[in-house]
């Protein structure tokens, strides 16, 4: 009797029902993961915009420069947060700097003023005093 090699039909598509159910799980949560460096990288921008415009504020006793705000965003932390637009609105006393996602991060906002309240607006869940940084709405 001559034994035969190789695979049977079942095994390999065992094998291919097992490859889909790893990926179906692995792509989402990478995805997930991916999203959460870069709002990390949008916290960083916001933060670091936030002691400028304190700062600014320390040496003017204002925190606007005519009709804009009196820090700009262009940083270090602004320029890696690239999925992000960011604006400020406010006036000589309040401000609110605001950071909206764009591409895959479409549907992201974030905020903080001028007292250090942040508040989140996401696909993973809002918040009206942190920022939410993961999904499932953790902050």
């Amino acid at each position: 009797m001559k034994m035969q090699k190789g695979f049977t039909l079942i095994e390999l598509m065992i094998a291919v029902v097992v490859l889909g159910i790893i990926s179906a799980i692995a792509v989402p949560a990478y995805q997930d993961y991916a999203k959460q460096s870069k709002v990390s990288a949008g916290f960083g921008a916001l933060s670091e915009w936030a002691l400028r415009m304190e700062q600014y504020r320390q040496d003017n006793r204002t925190y606007i420069n005519g009709t804009n705000c009196g820090a700009s965003v262009a940083s270090a932390a602004a320029n890696s947060a690239q999925d992000f637009a960011f604006t400020c609105t406010g006036d000589a006393t309040t401000f609110t700097l605001t950071a909206t996602g764009s591409g895959s991060l479409n549907g992201f906002e974030y905020t903080i003023n001028q007292n250090g309240v942040k508040t989140s607006t996401t696909n993973w869940g809002n918040s009206n005093n942190c920022w939410v940084r993961k999904a499932g709405g953790a902050c």
